[in-house]
């Protein structure tokens, strides 16, 4: 049985940290079990693990550890993909094993950044600045949201859980400095000058991601930041959505999967680029703005938008699926909250067993040939990812 939580009390209109209770103990070690009700809505949590004497070592089999603190006394932990976001009411709950140096047993206490107050050695408690979620934000009903790579992050992907299968990076994915001069870390992917899709070094960087459960409705929305000079050449891939397996790309088309990416074309203009079914309403590839091709993906909606250099921007992509055996999907642009492309009457599936996975993160020039490939050493630079639920405004975080 668990022992009965007690809270370090600070003044009634605040939150206060949470006592860990021992639910058991073993010869070096205990092991806990509470859960924390949420006071608030929030969007992706990091919390501290904080003991009066340091550890041998501390498992939490329901979140991260990204790194300790002071001595070994303070552990800050951060949600797993499958438990970041949380209404209010709901109940976080964590499960501790700890092994310890020496055979007393250590007190500690829990909080989460931005809701609780931490409290010292002496028992006095220490406000921090909320960080409550934007009323935007929560208007969108974000699903996952990351903003920035952890400071203590190595590796670039570990924030988003990637799939085994379908991506590459040779090289070209890392981890940077915002190039902006603010402050936090960004996701940074290299393409070295003469790099396109089939040069297998740094080309660029794909991985498929589903840190969410599937869906027939999601909007993806990230910044991105081109770096100065950036030549666009012929064009290249960007992040979006996909939906089933894993291998809508690179002409290969399948009725167990879709993907809708986007693309830079030349000068910098935007498209949403699709692995969907070649049947779709009359007059679609007609269109000027689309270009529908049998072999790769189509292009549609070619020069809605017009991506920059040099500054950070938003961009966010919706995708509704049609009910198979209709033509009622929908898919929704916004550029810097902008809306730029809606329409209502796309095919993207043919069973109501394939649902939108999550995000696609692919990026690289081409085009498959040399005539796309980059004319000089360059790099763009992400944050800010959030996959929400609404599909009448862009999640925007920035």
């Amino acid at each position: 049985m668990l022992a009965p939580f007690t809270f370090v009390v600070a003044m009634a209109t605040m939150a206060t940290a949470l006592d860990i209770p021992i639910s058991r103990q073993f010869h070096g070690g205990f092991q806990s079990e509470f859960c924390y009700t949420l006071p608030h809505f929030v969007a992706g949590w990091t919390a501290h693990l904080v003991f009066d004497h340091s550890l041998a070592s501390l498992d939490v089999s329901t979140a991260e550890i990204v790194k300790t603190l002071n001595g070994g006394k303070d552990y800050v932990i951060q949600n797993k993909h499958y438990n970041s976001n949380f209404e209010a009411g709901e109940k976080l709950c964590l499960k501790l094993t700890a092994h310890t140096n020496s055979g007393d047993q250590p007190k500690g206490y829990f909080y989460i950044e931005g809701i609780d107050h931490p409290i010292d050695e002496h028992g006095h408690t220490h406000p921090i600045p909320k960080t409550t979620v934007d009323p935007q934000l929560a208007h969108v009903h974000p699903l996952w949201v990351l903003k920035n790579i952890p400071n203590s992050a190595t590796d670039p992907l570990s924030a988003f859980h990637p799939q085994k299968s379908g991506g590459f990076d040779e090289g070209s994915l890392g981890i940077a400095n915002d190039p902006s001069g603010h402050a936090g870390k960004v996701l940074r992917v290299f393409y070295a000058k003469g790099s396109y899709v089939r040069v297998h070094t740094h080309r660029g960087a794909q991985f498929y991601a589903h840190p969410v459960d599937p869906r027939t409705s999601m909007t993806l929305s990230y910044d991105i930041y081109f770096s100065k000079g950036f030549d666009f050449v012929k064009g290249g891939k960007l992040p979006g959505l996909y939906g089933g397996a894993t291998n809508c790309s690179g002409g290969r088309h399948s009725d167990s999967c879709f993907s809708a990416r986007l693309m830079w074309r030349e000068n910098g203009d935007g498209e949403v680029y699709g692995y969907i079914p070649e049947h779709q309403a009359p007059g679609f590839c007609d269109k000027p703005d689309n270009i529908c091709n049998p072999v790769y993906g189509s292009s549609i909606a070619r020069g809605s938008w017009r991506f920059k250099t040099g500054v950070w921007q938003n961009i966010a992509v919706h995708i509704t699926l049609n009910t198979p055996g209709q033509l009622n999907g929908k898919v929704k642009i916004w550029h810097d909250g902008q809306p730029k492309l809606s329409l209502n009457n796309l095919n993207f599936r043919s069973n109501n067993d394939l649902k939108i996975e999550g995000l696609f993160f692919s990026t690289f020039f081409g085009g498959s040939d040399t005539s796309w490939a980059a004319g000089g050493d360059c790099y763009t630079y992400y944050k800010n990812f959030v996959l929400s639920a609404a599909d009448d405004n862009p999640a925007i975080i920035g």
